[in-house]
Order: C-alpha cells, then structure tokens, then sequence
C-alpha cells in the first residue's frame, strides 16, 4: 500500500508492541498475528509515535548509516506491511 510520506499514522487498538533489547514483537489480539521487528524496524515503529513517514525518514539518516533514499524506501516498505498486516493505520482512518 503506498503512502505519502507525509501521512501520521496510529496503532491499531488491539496491538501490543514489547521491546526486546533492540528487537521487538508485535502481537495483533484480535488476530493473534505475532509480527518481529529487528533493530530498524523497531525504531521505525518508535518514531512514527511522533512523525510523519518523512520525519521518521529523516531521523533514521541521523541514526542509521542510510541515505535519505534508502530510509523512504525501508519506512515505505515497512509501513506498508504493517498496514497490510493490521497493525498499524493512517491516523485519520480510525477516527
């Protein structure tokens, strides 16, 4: 599913997120799919809290050896399956 980059998104309501070290789990209650992120998926998954798809993409070049290219690609993708996976929705969809 693409995105603009500069859409704020929200957890779906029945997500549990659990970090582990820098790896973390997603559980979906109602579906009970079990989804993993590695490192810069959970960070990722942490800065869309607070930005938009391009600010999340900007701080993974601050943090990450990434260009700005690079970091678009892997947020788009990301996001991506974790809309399609039910974890996670464009913030003006669940109001």
């Amino acid at each position: 599913m693409a995105m603009a980059m500069n859409t704020r998104f929200t957890i779906r309501p029945d997500v549990i997120f659990r970090a582990l070290g820098a790896e973390a789990i997603l559980l979906n209650l109602d579906g009970g799919l079990y989804f993993g992120l590695n490192e810069v998926g959970t960070r990722i998954w942490m800065l869309l809290a607070d930005h938009d798809g391009e600010g999340v993409s900007q701080a993974l070049t601050r943090e990450f050896d990434v260009t700005i290219d690079e970091a678009r690609a892997d947020v788009s993708s990301l996001i991506g399956e974790l809309i399609d996976r039910g974890l996670l929705a464009p913030a003006d969809a669940l109001r």
